[in-house]
Order: C-alpha cells, then sequence, then structure tokens
C-alpha cells in the first residue's frame, strides 16, 4: 500500500459538507490513489448503496458493480445460502475472488459491498489501498424504515426488537467504518438530493468530466 493512501486511512474520514471539504479530500487524495478510478459504497442495510451507487455511476458515467452479485455468480446460489451450506469462511473466500475481479479490471467504475465486508479484514484491507472508500451513513431509525419500505423484511425476521440488532451491529462496525475515506451522510437527503450531491463532489475529487 503506498505511503500516503497509508497515512489517508490512518486519519478520520472526511465530511463532505463544503466546497472546502472537497479540495482538502482532493488535495490529500492526489498522491494517494493509484490505477484506475475505483468508487467504492459501503454501509449497513438501507445505506443506499445500490440504489445510490448506480445512479450516481451513471451521472459519473461509469461501471456499477453490485459485489454481491458477482459472488452469487461464483457460487453459483445465494448469499445467504452460502453462509448456511459451506459456512461464512467460504463466503469470504467468494468474496475476496469478485473483489479481486473487480479490482483487476480498467474500467472506472462504482463498486456497492455488503456493509459486513469491514468485518473481513483482508478485504476491507484490500478495498481500503485500492478504492476510494465512502461510508454512507444515516440514522438507525432510517436505515430501518428505507429497508421495510423497500419490501425487505431481513431485518425483522425472528426479532421483535430490529432496531437495538441494529445499533449494536453499527456500534460493532463503526471503528472499521471509521477507517473511510470519506463519510457521507443521507439522513437529511432525499434520493435526489444525494445523487446530486455524492455526484457533484466526486466530480471535483476524482477531477472526472462533467457530463451535459
Amino acid at each position: 500500500m503506498p505511503d500516503a493512501l497509508r497515512d489517508l486511512i490512518a486519519s478520520s474520514p472526511i465530511r463532505l459538507e463544503s466546497e472546502s471539504d472537497t479540495l482538502a479530500l482532493g488535495a490529500r487524495l492526489a498522491n494517494a490513489l493509484v490505477g484506475g478510478q475505483i468508487i467504492h459504497l459501503h454501509g449497513p442495510l438501507g445505506a443506499g448503496k445500490t440504489t445510490l451507487g448506480q445512479r450516481v455511476a451513471n451521472e459519473l458515467q461509469l461501471h456499477f458493480i453490485e459485489l454481491s452479485r458477482d459472488i452469487e455468480k461464483l457460487a453459483g446460489c445465494k448469499t445467504d445460502e452460502i453462509h448456511s451450506l459451506y459456512g461464512p469462511l467460504a463466503y469470504q473466500r467468494y468474496q475476496m475472488r469478485a473483489l479481486d475481479n473487480a479490482l483487476s479490471s480498467e474500467l472506472p467504475a462504482v463498486i456497492a459491498t455488503t456493509g459486513g465486508v469491514v468485518m473481513d479484514v483482508q478485504a476491507w484491507e484490500k478495498l481500503l489501498g485500492q478504492c476510494l472508500t465512502i461510508w454512507l451513513q444515516a440514522k438507525p431509525e432510517d436505515h430501518l424504515n428505507r429497508v421495510i419500505a423497500q419490501g425487505d423484511m431481513r431485518p425483522m425476521a425472528g426479532s421483535s426488537q430490529a432496531l437495538e440488532d441494529l445499533k449494536h451491529i453499527l456500534n460493532e462496525r463503526t471503528p472499521m467504518y471509521a477507517q473511510s475515506h470519506i463519510a457521507f451522510d443521507t439522513s437529511a437527503m432525499n434520493l435526489k438530493e444525494a445523487v446530486k450531491h455524492l455526484t457533484h463532489e466526486l466530480r471535483h475529487v476524482l477531477k472526472l468530466t462533467t457530463t451535459s
């Protein structure tokens, strides 16, 4: 890992709340990022990784990769079946293979991963070392409400205390999430606003050509 990027990882994530924040991050990333432009979005269920990621990728004319879909293609089954049939270590192996494939591509891309990727030390270090990592933040209540609004009842399955469970997960993962290069809070934004704001800031940070 380049020393410049290692130093960047060691510091707190920059919050994109103003133009000065964007300029500060751009200056720090100038000598840190190597290879192609890879943007990595992560966060727990309801963070907007897929929905926001697809739209931002379209705006920036980048390839979009939903890593869980690539994992399923490699395994030949759904992610929950990988865990139940083969266990977490097998899932991590498939995840690493899918990640290596994604990062080896020469196409600039937006990669969306599961929030749990930060618990896989090898995968997380690879993402930090080769991508611009963005932690999609929101209040726990917002995370849960978004998931339920999409018709996904996974957080409620077998638990009458889904919100408390989510808070526990967030508390457990926050030290890893905080290693991200950028923290982007979507709680006060609707989807259209989040796409507009994140796209605008990333154009400056990565010096991408503005589309008409």
